[in-house]
């Protein structure tokens, strides 16, 4: 049998749980390359979700940036850009969460064929840096966040 290749899957966002509707694309998404590709996917902790999951075949893997786990702040199931304009301690907390990414997507990266981020910040960037890091070819898809972000700019 022909091994599959691996996809690396790199979001800011995803569901709890199957029955979760946060991002149920994303989750859709990954079972529709399931039979195609070795999907792992990266996602920040929550705090009612396991670490590591086999999910509709696919892995999950929700990496942890701070101890204690309730500093957590940045979580997968909420807006990260709302929780920054919101919370002053969201900013002290993103330089970890960035790294942990980085770090995570690195390790997972250095074993998959192909990096796919959604949403340019903060996945992109990061996949941007691992995949350029490893060789590896990276696939962004923006799902408006940032489009809306880039039309407030000069000439956007």
């Amino acid at each position: 049998m022909e091994r599959k290749p691996t996809l690396l899957m790199l979001t800011s966002s995803f569901p709890r749980g199957p029955d979760d509707t946060t991002c149920d694309y994303l989750r859709q998404l990954a079972m529709a390359l399931s039979p195609r590709y070795r999907v792992i996917i990266l996602t920040p902790p929550t705090s009612s979700a396991g670490v590591r999951e086999e999910w509709d075949g696919f892995s999950l893997r929700r990496f942890g940036y701070l101890l204690p786990r309730r500093a957590q702040i940045l979580d997968s199931t909420s807006d990260s850009g709302a929780a920054l304009r919101r919370e002053w301690l969201a900013w002290l907390v993103l330089p970890f969460y960035m790294i942990a990414f980085f770090l995570w997507t690195w390790r997972l990266g250095r074993a998959s064929d192909i990096i796919l981020s959604h949403w340019l910040i903060p996945a992109g960037v990061v996949g941007a840096c691992a995949s350029w890091m490893l060789g590896k070819p990276h696939v962004v898809v923006e799902h408006s966040g940032a489009l809306r972000w880039l039309a407030r700019l000069p000439g956007g």
